[in-house]
């Protein structure tokens, strides 16, 4: 179902306002970008001969700041290194008019960000800049509607006219983009930041494999991802599971809250999906002939073995309970 406005577009200090009835029916139609736009404007440089094999030219960013410019340099000489070229229309896009500035002033309120309205990044340290460069790299933005790798938001007038953000997917993005940042830039090292988050985008890369995960972020294609989970479970619960990584996201950030609840609630959900899904593609896979029963036992052990007991959200301590299905669903 097409997502349908409840009142006519307006702009709001520069950012495109549009009330919508449901991000979710939103979420349905997919976002296709085109491999092959060519964008004006964009100057091209030749690459060190090491990477002319990959892909033969990159677009000239105009970071003027030494030490920045080093590191955004590292950035895209790794991604073009490590990621083919039909999926990074959006950071050849974006390279081109990105600013960054580096601020000490966020140590103490933690504001590091992307913003792609402006495609603008403000961070603290190195490893904070190469997380905001990943969303830089995945951003676009079609019909009202921003994307930033696997999430989709815009924003609306509430009831009482003020402004605020409606979105879907930050849960699983933050995660896979943490992920994404500690396996090329931190030599693997564990973050602190995101940790649920991490986990989670582990499982979910288990379960539809590296490449498809990857695909889906960089081309902003969310409904790909829900419908390549949804082959070992159902559209619904995929979609549930979006629903409540992004709860745990969001109550993760409070000092203070008053949804223990459904907290709870949603930490269960999120694990007994995960698991019962990854069950059901081992099965599926051992029906086939593709694994024995020691392979299912095992890899089974192993993906079960990442999920922490108990966990902290925000201020508040959990234990994690859920109940797999003994049989695949069906």
């Amino acid at each position: 179902m097409a997502l349908e406005a409840t009142e006519e577009s307006s702009v709001y200090d520069g950012i495109h306002v549009t009330a919508y009835d449901s991000m979710f029916d939103r979420s349905d139609e997919r976002y296709q970008i085109n491999p092959n736009v060519q964008y004006e404007n964009a100057n091209l440089v030749a690459l060190p001969p090491a990477l002319e094999r990959v892909v033969p030219t990159i677009i000239q960013h105009g970071i003027k700041s030494p030490r920045i410019k080093a590191h955004v340099d590292f950035f895209c000489r790794v991604l073009v290194e490590n990621f083919p070229p039909e999926i990074l229309s959006n950071f050849y896009r974006n390279i081109t008019t990105l600013r960054v500035n580096r601020t000490l002033s966020g140590i103490f309120n933690g504001s590091t960000y992307h913003s792609a309205l402006k495609n603008y990044i403000e961070y603290i340290g190195k490893n904070d800049l190469f997380h905001e460069l990943f969303h830089m790299a995945s951003a676009s933005y079609k019909d009202g509607i921003y994307y930033d790798g696997l999430s989709q938001y815009y924003f609306i007038y509430s009831p009482n006219k003020k402004l605020r953000k409606s979105d879907i997917g930050d849960g699983i993005n933050e995660g896979y983009t943490q992920l994404l940042t500690d396996r090329y830039f931190n030599k693997g090292r564990k973050s602190k930041t995101y940790s649920k988050e991490i986990t989670c985008a582990k499982c979910v890369e288990k379960i539809v494999g590296k490449e498809e995960l990857r695909n889906c972020y960089f081309t902003n294609d969310l409904q790909g991802l829900i419908d390549r989970l949804a082959v070992y479970s159902s559209p619904e619960k995929a979609k549930q599971f979006i629903i409540d990584l992004d709860t745990i996201h969001k109550e993760d950030n409070k000092i203070v809250t008053r949804n223990r609840g459904k907290v709870q609630k949603a930490l269960d959900s999120v694990k007994e999906f995960l698991a019962t899904t990854y069950m059901n593609k081992l099965l599926n896979e051992y029906e086939k002939g593709l694994i024995d029963r020691e392979t299912v036992t095992k890899e089974y052990a192993e993906f079960l073995s990442v999920f922490e007991p108990r966990v902290y959200v925000g201020p508040h301590k959990y234990t994690v309970n859920y109940g797999v299905e003994k049989e695949r669903s069906r």
